[in-house]
C-alpha cells in the first residue's frame, strides 16, 4: 500500500469513527410529541458493546457489535436472534441498513494487506463488494427494497456521495455541499445525508435529495445537523447541535421538526426510522453511560385539542378538532351507555383524515341511534397508515327534546 493510500485510509477512518454504544436496559418510556416510546435492550452475545444503526418494516435491526478485544462485527437482530454479519475474509465489518427484503449493506475491512474499507451487500448467508471507480475507503450506507444503495468514498483526498442501482454508480453531490455524506434511501428514491463539515465541524446541515431538488435540513436553533435516515412515508431522522452545543437528535416531517432526546439522556442520535415509525439510536445518560435503544411508537402522531359532545333532539353531535396530524388514516367513534362499558362502533366507514403534519382540521360526526333523556359515552379512535390505533376520551351526552331543559 502506498504511503498516499495509507493517509486517505487514516484520516477516512478518524473522520467517520463510529460511537461505540454499550447497550443497557433502558427501563422507562418516553413521550414527544404525542408519540410514547418503549426502549428494547440489544446487545450481541459475546459482545461487550454494540450500536444499532438500521431498521426495517418488519422491525429487524442491523448495526456492529464489539468484543473484549475491540473487533467490530455486523449483526442482524430478527424475532430474538442474532446473525453475525462478517464477509469472508474480512478483519471487521458493520452493518448499516436492511431493506424490507432482507438485504443488508455494511462496510468492513478487506483482506489481510488492505487498508481501505470495503462496502458490501448481504443477501440471504451471501456478500457481494461494492467498489465504485476510482473511490477508495467504500462506506455503504443504505439500502431500499429496489436494491439501490446509496453511500461515499474517497477520490484525491475528497469525499464523493454515490448512488449505485442496476449496476451502474452516480455521483450524488447536492449544490454548494463540498463533501456530501449521502446514508439513506427509500423506495421513492429519496436519498438524505449531510456535508462532513456537519459532523465533524461547527457549522454544515444535513439534505433530502427528492425529485430532482435538494432541502436542506436544519433544525431551527441547531447549529450544524445531519440527516441519517428516511423511510417510504417521507419521515426523516438524524442527529444535530443546538447553540450550547448539545447533540439531539430529530424528526423531520411535512416541514415540521420534533426533538428526539429520551429522559435522562445528556445527548442522542436517531440512526434509523421504519414506516410504523420505529427509531433505533444511541445516547449518553445522566451517568455518561453510552445506550443502544429500539424506540418503539406506542401511540398515533396526533395532538388532538378539543373532543366534545353536542346533545340534540334524539341525536348527539360529535365535534373534535386536531392541531396536527402525522401518518392519520382517519378516525372511528365508539359509543357505550356506561363509561367503563362495552363500547362498540357505530361509524359505518372509517372517517377520513384531513389533516397533516403542519396543520390540523376540525371534524363532526351526528349520531341518531340514541334516545331522548339516555346518557351515552363516546370514544375517538384515531389510526395511523400503518394500523396502529389511539383511544381518546370517554366523552358523554344525554338527548333531549329541547336542548337545555332541565331532568
Amino acid at each position: 500500500m502506498r504511503k498516499g493510500e495509507s493517509m486517505k485510509s487514516t484520516i477516512f477512518k478518524a473522520a467517520l469513527s463510529i460511537i461505540v454504544c454499550i447497550v443497557v436496559c433502558l427501563g422507562f418510556t418516553s413521550r414527544s410529541e404525542g408519540v410514547e416510546y418503549n426502549y428494547t435492550e440489544l446487545l450481541p452475545p459475546g459482545c461487550i458493546a454494540a450500536s444499532a444503526v438500521g431498521i426495517n418494516n418488519s422491525g429487524a435491526v442491523v448495526g456492529s457489535g464489539y468484543d473484549s478485544t475491540g473487533s467490530g462485527k455486523g449483526f442482524l437482530y430478527n424475532g430474538g436472534e442474532y446473525t453475525e454479519i462478517l464477509p469472508p475474509g474480512f478483519k471487521s465489518a458493520g452493518a448499516t441498513s436492511i431493506n424490507n427484503n432482507g438485504v443488508v449493506v455494511g462496510s468492513g475491512s478487506g483482506p489481510t494487506g488492505s487498508f481501505d474499507d470495503i462496502g458490501f451487500i448481504y443477501d440471504s448467508g451471501n456478500y457481494s463488494e461494492l467498489l465504485p471507480t476510482g473511490l477508495t475507503s467504500i462506506e455503504a450506507r443504505g439500502i431500499n427494497d429496489n436494491g439501490s444503495v446509496v453511500g461515499y468514498g474517497i477520490e484525491e483526498l475528497t469525499f464523493n456521495g454515490f448512488l449505485y442501482s442496476d449496476g451502474v454508480y452516480t455521483e450524488i453531490l447536492p449544490p454548494g455541499f463540498m463533501t456530501p455524506i449521502p446514508v439513506d434511501i427509500n423506495n421513492n428514491g429519496e436519498v438524505v445525508g449531510a456535508d462532513l463539515s456537519a459532523i465533524l465541524g461547527t457549522t454544515g446541515k444535513g439534505f433530502l435529495y427528492s425529485g430532482g431538488v435538494y432541502t436542506e435540513i436544519l433544525p431551527p436553533g441547531f447549529m450544524r445537523a445531519a440527516a441519517n435516515s428516511i423511510n417510504n412515508n417521507g419521515e426523516v431522522v438524524g442527529f444535530g447541535y443546538d447553540s450550547t452545543g448539545a447533540k439531539k437528535g430529530f424528526l423531520y416531517t411535512g416541514g415540521e421538526y420534533t426533538e428526539i432526546l429520551p429522559p435522562g439522556f445528556t445527548w442522542a442520535s436517531a440512526s434509523s426510522i421504519n414506516d410504523s415509525g420505529t427509531v433505533v439510536g444511541y445516547g449518553a445518560d445522566s451517568n455518561g453511560t453510552s445506550v443502544g435503544f429500539i424506540a418503539e411508537p406506542t401511540t398515533t402522531l396526533i395532538n388532538l385539542s378539543d373532543f366534545k359532545t353536542i346533545p340534540k333532539n334524539t341525536a348527539v353531535m360529535l365535534k373534535w378538532v386536531t392541531e396536527s396530524e402525522v401518518d392519520n388514516a382517519g378516525f372511528n367513534l365508539y359509543r357505550a351507555e356506561k363509561e367503563n362499558g362495552n363500547y362498540v362502533k357505530f361509524n359505518g366507514s372509517l372517517i377520513a383524515a384531513k389533516g397533516s403534519a403542519a396543520q390540523g382540521a376540525s371534524y363532526e360526526f351526528i349520531d341518531t341511534n340514541v334516545q331522548n333523556r339516555k346518557t351515552y359515552f363516546y370514544k375517538l379512535e384515531d389510526i395511523e397508515l400503518n394500523g396502529r390505533t389511539t383511544m381518546h376520551g370517554p366523552v358523554s351526552a344525554m338527548p333531549r327534546w329541547i336542548y337545555g331543559m332541565g331532568k
